[in-house]
């Protein structure tokens, strides 16, 4: 049966490989991501199931601790081996090329982070023609005419993606205790994700406490935040805290290079997602605030999903919506715990233990649901990691 499906598989990947050519646009969807490892890399063992994996990296912060964790997860379950492959290019029809890799060498469900709702859409089609199992991680799908096509398809799981409005809220909130009360924000118009992060941040500005004085819309490229900063701050000098969706490609550290400036006339402290370079000095001269990052248990939801699926066990009938957390860094402590036992695994913490990860599977738990899992996504926060930490050190 498997090698059917293989064959079949490699036929479809011919084919789509052509329509992809023919109706990709490389300029849809979100123009920036953290810079794509060039190489493929691929980590099978015989296995009853294989679960491919295309994800931008595996060796920048994010793109290593999904690695690190997803493989956790394969050397402690019996059954099951990962595939990987990294996107070749920062474009549709590379990412949807790499996709159909992994469906032609016969992997049994597919994660991926699609970079654009038309990405996801096509990959979709393709799992579907060929039978895979297939769920997104890290985005969902907004277009409305792709998710009514996609949502009545067999193989289509859904998503786990981080509810980035509530997320930007609660970094909003994090500037109000600190007493900010002036903002310049820098808002991205790329895709559904930022244009989360954008309602998150007007919400808070809604309720007064912050009055926000200079903003500016950006799109695609991170390289115009600092000279963003540094504009607001020369207009706005009473301006004590900045607002912006990404700090990635050296924006972070550039922009905290302003804020080290003359130009911060007023103590203005940053408050963004991504984490970066020099955010531990930032922390401790009070010019950084609050940072989002390490939302990579968002895959490990996906990929629990996706596994449950294939041993016949679908959590549910329909395709799931997963609201996933990122976790907010806002001070120094907090820093040095998170990159002592989240960023850097040298120690062997792992958030979710094997016995853990085991029961998020309905074969070993069968009392496991879609509800449950919802919870434990909602449960990842700092708080938890210091408690699991606490629990991991007193051995």
């Amino acid at each position: 049966m498997k090698s059917m499906k293989r064959i079949l598989a490699i036929v479809l990947a011919l084919m789509f490989t052509l329509t992809a050519l023919a109706s990709c646009n490389s300029d849809a969807g979100p123009s920036k991501m953290p810079s794509a490892d060039p190489s493929e890399i691929v980590d099978t063992t015989s296995s009853d199931f294989t679960i491919g994996i295309n994800f931008y990296s595996i060796t920048d912060s994010l793109g290593s601790a999904v690695y690190d964790n997803l493989n956790y997860i394969a050397d402690n379950i019996e059954g099951v081996s990962n595939q990987w492959q990294v996107i070749s290019s920062y474009d549709e029809t590379a990412q949807i090329s790499d996709c159909e890799n992994l469906i032609a060498a016969g992997v049994d469900a597919l994660i991926f982070m699609p970079i654009s709702d038309n990405v996801a859409g096509k990959v979709a089609d393709m799992c579907e023609e060929a039978g895979v199992y297939n769920i997104l991680t890290m985005r969902n799908i907004t277009d409305e005419d792709i998710l009514a096509r996609v949502s009545e398809y067999e193989y289509f799981l859904g998503w786990c993606t981080e509810d980035s409005a509530s997320i930007a809220y609660e970094i909003f909130q994090c500037a109000v205790e600190d007493g900010c009360t002036t903002s310049g924000t820098i808002f991205f118009d790329e895709n559904a994700v930022l244009a989360q992060i954008n309602e998150g941040y007007r919400k808070g500005f809604s309720e007064g406490k912050i009055k926000n004085v200079a903003e500016y819309t950006m799109s695609g490229t991170t390289d115009d935040l600092p000279g963003t900063v540094t504009n607001f701050l020369s207009l706005y000098p009473e301006i004590d805290c900045i607002f912006t969706a990404m700090a990635s490609n050296g924006a972070g550290e550039g922009m905290l290079n302003v804020l080290y400036g003359d130009a911060n006339q007023n103590g203005a402290k940053l408050y963004c997602f991504d984490s970066f370079e020099g955010m531990a000095e930032g922390f401790e001269d009070g010019v950084l605030g609050a940072v989002a990052c390490g939302h990579y248990a968002d895959v490990i939801y996906s990929y629990m999903i996706a596994l449950n699926a294939l041993q016949g066990n679908r959590l549910s009938d329909s395709m799931v919506e997963v609201a996933c957390n990122y976790l907010i860094l806002s001070d120094s402590e907090e820093l040095e715990l998170y990159e002592t036992y989240i960023d850097d695994r040298s120690t062997g913490f792992m958030v979710y233990d094997a016995d853990e990860l085991k029961d998020m599977l309905v074969s070993n738990n069968p009392d496991f649901t879609l509800e449950k899992l919802q919870e434990i996504a909602s449960a990842f926060t700092m708080d938890l990691v210091k408690e699991k930490v606490d629990a991991f050190t007193a051995g």
